[in-house]
């Protein structure tokens, strides 16, 4: 007599290697998730470079703007003053500012605030284009 099918042991051992494999990945994937909404922002940030030169060209100075964290009304003005398209929903990765230096003419940074994370978690962009603290998850 002749039987068909999985033993126990089988069974038990495919569920044990499926575990160990998830385990692994499970890490992985939050880390790329991060890494996918650390290069978000990095593009706002570069958008936000791009409608301050636009913005210098026209008016001669660069557009500051002052946030406190979750502050949407003033990534709605960013959005307005810049014609950016930056997200502005309550469930956004990113807070963003503009600030200017010493003189509203001279030079400018960009910066991204990580809502929802404790640590060190700022992207900044400088008026050359360079990336200033760079964050990474």
């Amino acid at each position: 007599m002749k039987t068909q099918g999985f033993t126990l042991i089988e069974v038990i051992v495919t569920v044990v290697i499926v575990g160990i494999l998830a385990a692994m990945a499970l890490p992985m994937f939050s880390r790329a998730m991060e890494t996918t909404k650390a290069r978000e922002a990095k593009a706002a940030l570069q958008q936000i470079r791009t409608g301050e030169r636009i913005y210098r060209v026209e008016l001669n100075t660069y557009f500051y703007s002052t946030l406190a964290l979750g502050d949407k009304e003033k990534i709605e003005e960013l959005n307005d003053k810049l014609r950016l398209y930056l997200d502005v929903r309550d469930n956004r990765n990113w807070d963003y500012r503009a600030e200017v230096g010493e003189t509203p003419e001279s030079t400018f940074t960009a910066t991204a605030t990580r809502i929802g994370k404790t640590a060190d978690n700022t992207i900044t962009i400088a008026q050359d284009g360079t990336f200033v603290g760079d964050w990474s998850p």
